[in-house]
């Protein structure tokens, strides 16, 4: 196993979020690695879209942007701890694009995020975030369930 790991968590303030903070807290204890938290909204707080500029918003990413990511942060470094180096990072866009772009440029040797669990079915109609960046990272993908 790599030492000091890089590892990048997608949050949302979810109960699968922090439980993927947690997962991930073990393997930077373990290499004495560090977390990148990145909290990702569709659209900034208090914007939305304007006539014309409307597009498709699935409802898991209109409820996370509805929250601020400061309470998503809070509850997973509850989750994490105090003995792990944690960096946050609020950005706007694609969830699914943005965290495949900031990983790569952060140079994250591991994402851990959790996964909804949606059927193939689900997945293919609505997208799925998690199996995006499964299908598409270059780093290791762990999906906490």
């Amino acid at each position: 196993m790599k030492e000091n790991m890089k590892i990048l968590v997608p949050v949302d303030g979810s109960a699968l979020s922090c439980k993927a903070a947690a997962f991930a807290a073990d393997f930077a204890r373990m290499t004495g690695g560090s977390i990148d938290l990145l909290f990702v909204s569709a659209f900034r707080k208090g914007e939305m879209p304007t006539a014309g500029q409307e597009r498709f918003i699935p409802v898991e990413q209109l409820v996370s942007s509805m929250q601020g990511p400061d309470q998503a942060f809070d509850a997973a470094k509850k989750a994490i701890g105090e003995d792990v180096s944690v960096a946050t990072h609020a950005e706007t866009g694609n969830p699914g694009e943005r965290i495949l772009e900031f990983s790569r440029e952060h140079g994250h040797e591991l994402i851990v995020m959790g996964g909804k669990g949606a059927s193939a079915v689900e997945g293919f109609l609505i997208g799925s975030v998690s199996q995006k960046i499964l299908e598409a990272s270059d780093a290791s993908v762990v999906i906490v369930k």
